[in-house]
């Protein structure tokens, strides 16, 4: 296909000895993996995991939760020069999977903004995916992508797969940093995708006939190993909330067993935060901008016009007592000041006498 981070090596489909990866078997389930080069941690993150645990179950590895290793404890091994390798069992499918973890691997970390019409029993789903976590010179790709209808699956459950995508998917932006697409669907309750680098040269999303699909999808095997990122989109990511993963690093060197996820690097990360949608938020703030504009324009406004009446008010009864100017201002600094500003305003009008005779007819009818 394309020359992509990680790919070293290809497990053939028909490999006994090839183990899945558990980013594909972990369907439901949101997973979170960390490692540096002596030190892995996994950790299911939802709550209706599927109990991964390590298939090595020696004293040391029986954990109720956070699955977490030294290299050469409960399985982990070192593969290749920059990956940890561990296998897997899950308690709830009776399955095996492995983890492939890149060391210190950063994240792609993309945003999912997902915008749905509905229209009779189907749903037209707009997808936008924005990775935050690349390089300026780098590029991510779909893998893999795979949904879960509200109240039953059918056979088709697969939109992505490694070689071609579904007939219903329509790409509409595909820029390297962002990837845009619809799909016709059902109304589905839940989305996951495969992601990864690809730095420039990435798949260019080909549809495949039905059977084409289905073949596709019976071979469905990647290459091992493989820096990939599962990323999720739930029944609140669907209807309009935007899906934000979080990330944290685990430092280059591990000096104690008792490391806890919190202080780790991920490889493959999915926790969502909801928030407003960008759109929302733009309205938001230029609301905000606009109303305070608004807002200083009156002040100023009625300010202005509260010391020019009073100004000429003063004026006016300065001249009806046959005082001087300077009576009227007595001890009045900014009374004094706005007589300058009421100058100013007439001889930038240029105003006459018979002009301000008609002005003072406003305040004296």
């Amino acid at each position: 296909m394309i020359d992509c981070e990680g790919k070293n090596s290809l497990s053939s489909n028909i490999d006994n000895n090839y183990c899945p990866f558990i980013e594909t078997l972990s369907f439901g389930s949101d997973i979170n993996i960390k490692c540096n080069s002596t030190y892995l941690i996994f950790n299911e993150i939802n709550s209706l995991a599927l109990n991964w645990k390590f298939t090595n179950q020696t004293s040391i590895c029986k954990q109720a939760k956070t699955q977490q290793a030294f290299i050469n404890q409960c399985g982990v091994k070192r593969i290749d020069s920059n990956y940890l390798q561990v296998s897997l069992k899950s308690l709830e499918l009776k399955e095996e999977a492995c983890i492939y973890c890149r060391i210190n691997y950063k994240p792609i970390a993309p945003i999912i903004i997902v915008t749905p019409l509905e229209y009779g029993d189907d749903v037209l789903y707009t997808f936008n995916i924005t990775a935050t976590g690349l390089a300026r010179n780098e590029s991510f790709e779909i893998l893999w992508a795979k949904r879960v209808n509200d109240q039953f699956r059918i056979s088709y459950n697969y939109w992505f797969l490694e070689k071609c995508m579904d007939q219903s998917i329509r790409i509409l932006e595909n820029a390297g940093r962002t990837i845009k697409f619809t799909v016709e669907d059902t109304f589905i309750s839940r989305v996951e995708f495969i992601i990864r680098r690809c730095n420039g040269t990435c798949r260019r999303y080909e549809r495949c006939n039905d059977e084409k699909f289905r073949n596709e999808m019976a071979s469905n095997y990647f290459h091992v190993p493989d820096s990939i990122e599962k990323i999720s989109c739930d029944s609140d990511c669907l209807s309009g909330i935007v899906s934000i993963p979080t990330t944290t690093y685990i430092p280059s060197k591990v000096t104690t067993k008792t490391t806890t996820a919190t202080t780790t690097t991920t490889s493959s990360t999915t926790t969502h935060t909801s928030i407003p949608s960008e759109s929302q938020m733009i309205i938001m703030i230029i609301s905000g901008v606009l109303l305070l504009l608004f807002i200083i324009l009156l002040s100023i406004f009625i300010i202005w016009m509260v010391i020019k009446k009073k100004a000429i008010i003063q004026l006016t009864a300065a001249s009806e007592a046959r005082r001087l100017l300077v009576y009227a201002a007595f001890e009045n600094k900014n009374l004094f000041n706005s007589f300058t500003k009421v100058y100013e305003y007439l001889m930038h009008h240029q105003a006459t006498v018979g002009d301000l005779c008609r002005y003072f007819e406003r305040y004296f009818p």
